[in-house]
């Protein structure tokens, strides 16, 4: 009979650990070891349980370890618990009662409960075990480890596996470690040296930090890496660099001669293209390169394929633009691509091309941040106003799409229902906006509660309507005169009874040119927005007061234009290096910019919140690779 009814299956583990051997059997047949030693499935699941009915004892352990295990590697969890709970223990053999700890361990994990099996996994003696135990044992700690949100601890436990592993496996735990690692930054990375050189995992995080360090100069990291490799002679890194490090390191930067700029420069988009104009010449100027040419050709008088190639025949060794997305897709559909081009849009689908990067201005990223903003708040479930269209929809997706990510990543109870909870209401125009924030916080539901609790009642009974509880949070898209229509009808709406709820906002409700007055209507509301507009460095300060020196008419969304166009321009040097260093990132004037593996530039954008009229810059959250749980 089973003791687990009786105990927590935590405890049972444990105590089939250091349960006692029971009196010494026989020893069994050698044909029968083989048939009941347990390790790595090699029949299906429903083989081994038929033999664990015909049999009893140790062999019937050995099969149901083997069911178990077996319904795991097939993916299906629910059979393997099933299986591995009617495991009647204590068991007699070493090596079941270290593959029921082992399994245990596993379940743990993906029961949500990393803590646990920590725990479970801290019971086994490790310098004991085989090779292949060893392997499996720090591969389930680091997994337990990651649930938790340590990569450090991780990237420990896979140092710690690296001795007892054949050069091809070492290959595959450094690239592990190598990502486990990668995100956190210098600081953070010396702040989790426990030992002095050579320390193996002291050397992992030194090797990390000087790439982060000096990934914008190239000659300088290798004369770094010869100094790591002189305090860290015998580490397992230092004769066969990380992948990753060693592509990087031959990655050459793009140092272009004539860079050809494609842009709508005449017709319906010349204001837009001629501020991205502005900003790549208020860039040249500021760099001072003699030696370089800088051409725009206009894609609205001759066409983005005839702009091309007058670029390509002008022998252009750069091409930065077009601009719009439908002049990006007939150029990469149509155009023979000879050089580096960096489009100012992005197209649907990826495209594998080393050479080509694309920088948007889109909406729909600051849906994505605001996303990442609400969560790390704490919120959980969060409605969003939108402008009922194409627009609308495009944010909502992409909001939605980045909330449920952050829900899978982060959600550990499977049975909570926050993948539900983002809600969407669109309005089509200011008239009918109370009456969508009326039906969003469930108002009107309340008020025909009372009308019939008056009818049965009597009309003197006095209820306030109250306003729906789950709700924790508003997320606007809209411009200045809706942001200061849409906040009143909120913050109204809202219960008495309820606190008030917190309003983000996307940069189209920041807008410099409002009245005092005005601006006071939005205090409360916080808001995402380009650094050149929200300034958080002397440099970004005096970029902004230039621009609004030489240009000042342009409109908010203008600046943006300009500041997209100063960035450009100034990324092309450094493009290469941060797509080979998917960590690298630069502070710009549209964002913090980093490059992924597809060649897409990414922009976290600064946010404020909105006090007496004025806007505050918020501190900038640690991203959420950052978020590392200390040791």
């Amino acid at each position: 009979m089973s003791i687990l009814p009786r105990l927590s299956w935590p405890l049972a583990i444990l105590f089939t650990i250091a349960a006692c051997a029971p009196t010494p059997k026989p020893d069994p047949k050698p044909e029968e070891v083989a048939i009941v030693a347990v390790g790595v499935p090699t029949a299906p699941a429903a083989d081994y349980l038929l033999k664990a009915q015909e049999t009893s004892g140790a062999a019937r352990q050995a099969y149901q370890l083997l069911a178990s295990r077996a319904h795991l590697l097939e993916g299906q969890l629910e059979l393997a618990r099933s299986v591995y709970g009617n495991i009647e223990i204590p068991l007699s053999r070493d090596d079941q009662r270290l593959e029921y700890t082992l399994l245990g361990a596993e379940f743990a994990i993906y029961r949500g409960a990393p803590d646990q099996a920590i725990e479970i996994l801290g019971s086994i003696k490790k310098d004991k075990l085989s090779s292949e135990d060893k392997l499996r044992t720090y591969q389930l700690l680091a997994r337990a480890q990651l649930a938790r949100g340590n990569r450090v601890e991780a990237a420990r436990s896979l140092v710690q596996l690296d001795p007892s592993l054949d050069p091809e496996q070492q290959v595959e735990n450094h690239s592990y470690i190598w990502s486990y690692l990668k995100p956190l930054t210098p600081f953070s990375l010396q702040t989790f040296e426990q030992a002095p050189p050579p320390d193996a995992f002291t050397g992992w995080l030194r090797l990390m930090a000087l790439t982060k360090t000096m990934s914008t100069h190239p000659a300088a990291m290798i004369d770094a890496l010869e100094q790591w490799r002189i305090e860290f002679p015998n580490h397992p890194a230092a004769a066969s660099l990380p992948l990753e490090l060693q592509t990087a390191l031959e990655t050459r930067p793009f140092t272009p001669k004539r860079i050809g700029v494609l842009l709508p420069l005449t017709g319906r988009f010349k204001s837009q293209g001629e501020a991205i104009r502005d900003g790549m010449v208020f860039g040249y100027l500021k760099t001072a390169m003699p030696d370089l040419t800088v051409t725009f050709y206009d894609t609205a008088a001759e066409g983005a394929l005839q702009a091309l190639e007058q670029a390509q025949l002008a022998a252009s060794d750069f091409i930065i633009g077009p601009l719009l997305k439908g002049n990006v897709e007939t150029l990469l559909s149509e155009a023979t691509l000879t050089t580096p081009l960096l489009a100012l849009n992005r197209i649907d689908g990826a495209v594998d091309n080393a050479s080509l990067f694309f920088f948007p201005l889109a909406p729909e990223d600051e849906a994505v941040q605001a996303a990442q903003r609400m969560w790390n708040d704490g919120h959980r479930y969060p409605l969003l106003l939108l402008p009922k269209g194409g627009l609308g929809s495009r944010i909502a997706a992409a909001f939605e799409e980045s909330w449920m990510q952050l829900v899978s990543s982060n959600q550990l109870d499977p049975n909570d229902d926050t993948k539900q909870s983002v809600e969407v209401r669109y309005y089509s125009d200011r008239k009918a906006m109370q009456k969508m924030v009326e039906q969003a916080l469930g108002v009107n539901e309340s008020q025909a509660r009372i009308r019939h609790m008056k009818g049965l009642f009597g009309s003197k009974l006095e209820v306030e309507p109250r306003s729906r509880r789950d709700l924790d949070a508003v997320y606007l898209f809209s411009n200045p005169i809706e942001t200061r229509l849409l906040k009143p009808f909120v913050d109204v709406t809202v219960s008495p009874f309820a606190d008030q709820l917190p309003i983000y906002a996307s940069s189209r409700s920041h807008e410099k040119s409002l009245a005092q007055g005005q601006a006071r209507e939005l205090t409360g509301v916080m808001f995402s927005e380009i650094p050149l507009l929200l300034p958080a460095s002397e440099e970004q300060s005096s970029t902004r007061d230039a621009s609004k020196a030489l240009w000042p008419q342009r409109s908010a969304s203008e600046q943006r234009l300009f500041a997209l166009g100063l960035d450009a321009y100034q990324l092309i040097g450094q493009l290469a290096q941060m797509r080979a260093f998917p960590g690298f990132s630069v502070e710009g004037m549209t964002g913090r910019l980093q490059v992924s593996e597809d060649g897409q530039i990414k922009r976290e954008l600064n946010w404020a919140k909105m006090r007496n009229g004025s806007a505050e810059l918020m501190p900038r959250q640690a991203t959420e690779d950052e978020m590392v749980t200390q040791p």
